[in-house]
């Protein structure tokens, strides 16, 4: 039997952007069927001459696509096509509770992409959403779309125009590479002939920070997310590697081995150093500074084997948050509440768990299947992309936050070091 539960939401015209128009708040009843919104989505169709039947198709299919991805709905498909408020209702009968259609226009090189919501039981229009943009710009477009419409329904905007970072081999090389936030559309950035590991995007998603030994030593570099205006940042004799962004966007927490262990450093993005913020005779790296840059975590082997350890981002208030295993490689929730990290007991493989910062509750997320490592959380904070080895070599794979749904993203060559941008 279905586990049905219906909840009263009220939306009141969430200011999403100038391009984005809700009606007057309206207070819609959805049922949800396992935590998921019912939506059915109509055939979407084009305007004008100039229009291509495939473009219709394509925004169709984009926004199915995220929105599937996205496990926040229950998606109802060939119903009528909608092309008013009225013909909604039909929708009603194959258990939508509101439903989606959509319209491309073709002008030049100008393209529209509407799309309205409907509740299925008044025929009233709930949301609509309009993105201009260039012809050949569709699939991002109807990514936006797509950000919209998840934002109506929980708050938040969708992660569908936000890239992941990745290492990958496939040329032989470990090059750095970025991908759809579905792990599609992946494109080499660097082309060193060396090794790079360790990228980090921006919190805009805009650039991307990484070490290479393109000249032999690990340097620090930047680049934008397109692949331009890279230059390097740090190279200091020496470890420069484990880069974490501070959320003004201008300072960096870095491993570096200047005074011969390595340690935890303060940095501009001219490589300048702000501040020293470890003090271990042994191996402090992989900091990760919390999303409202108080506090940092990192990998300490102060007790002899590794564990992940808390502080200010002054320097005051060290504590450890770990203490069974050998620990490694956190990563903040977006919200600031939980790290993701990697943990092997014993002679066991590497696998991922998560650890509220408050309370010290652990839980398992990832269970013995190859190696499980370098976890990073989605923008929403609903995902996790990681690498395992569980099909004989390192690849990118995702799953929700819970450790459920773990399936692999991208196969080819082998993967390394994964984020994205939050």
């Amino acid at each position: 039997m279905k586990n049905i539960k219906s909840i009263a939401i009220i939306f009141y015209g969430l200011s999403l952007a100038p391009c984005v128009m809700g009606a007057d708040p309206i207070q819609v009843q959805v049922e949800r069927v396992a935590d998921r919104f019912n939506l059915g989505i109509s055939g979407f169709f084009v305007e004008g001459r100039e229009t291509p039947d495939s473009a219709g198709r394509q925004f169709q299919e984009t926004v199915k696509d995220d929105l599937t991805f996205s496990k926040l709905f229950n998606l109802v498909l060939d119903g009528p096509v909608v092309k008013k408020a009225a013909e909604a209702v039909a929708w009603s009968k194959l258990g939508s509770d509101v439903v989606l259609t959509g319209a491309a226009q073709v002008k030049g090189d100008k393209l529209t992409l509407k799309a309205n919501l409907y509740d299925v039981n008044t025929a009233k229009e709930v949301l609509e959403v309009t993105k201009k943009g260039g012809a050949a710009h569709l699939a991002n477009l109807a990514h936006e779309v797509s950000n919209d419409i998840v934002k109506y329904f929980t708050g938040q905007p969708g992660i569908f125009t936000r890239k992941m970072a990745f290492v990958n081999d496939a040329t032989g090389r470990k090059e750095l590479y970025v991908a759809d936030y579905n792990g599609k559309n992946a494109r080499r950035l660097t082309n060193d002939n060396s090794i790079v590991i360790l990228p980090r995007v921006a919190h805009d998603g805009n650039q991307i920070i990484f070490t290479s030994y393109r000249s032999g030593n690990p340097d620090l570099y930047i680049i934008n997310s397109d692949g331009t205006n890279r230059r390097k940042v740090s190279s200091k004799s020496g470890l420069n590697v484990s880069p974490s962004w501070a959320p003004n966007g201008n300072e960096l927490a870095v491993t570096l081995s200047i005074d011969e262990s390595p340690n935890i450093y303060l940095m501009d993005l001219q490589g300048t150093v702000k501040n020293r913020l470890t003090r271990s005779p042994g191996a402090d790296t992989a900091p990760a500074i919390s999303p409202d840059g108080t506090q940092l975590a990192f990998t300490s082997d102060q007790p002899g084997f590794p564990q992940i350890y808390l502080m200010n981002l002054d320097g005051t208030g060290l504590r450890r948050l770990t203490s069974v295993g050998h620990c490694d490689s956190s990563a903040w929730s977006p919200d600031g509440q939980v790290l993701a990290y990697v943990k092997a007991e014993g002679n066991s493989r590497f696998d991922i768990y998560s650890i509220e910062v408050l309370t010290g509750i652990e839980r398992r997320l990832t269970w013995g299947q190859g190696d499980n490592e370098n976890p990073a959380w989605s923008p929403d904070g609903r995902f996790i992309i990681f690498t395992s080895t569980r099909r004989k070599k390192s690849e990118l794979f995702i799953m929700s936050s819970d450790g459920t749904d773990q399936k692999p993203l991208v196969t080819e060559g082998q993967s390394f070091t994964p984020h994205w941008g939050s």
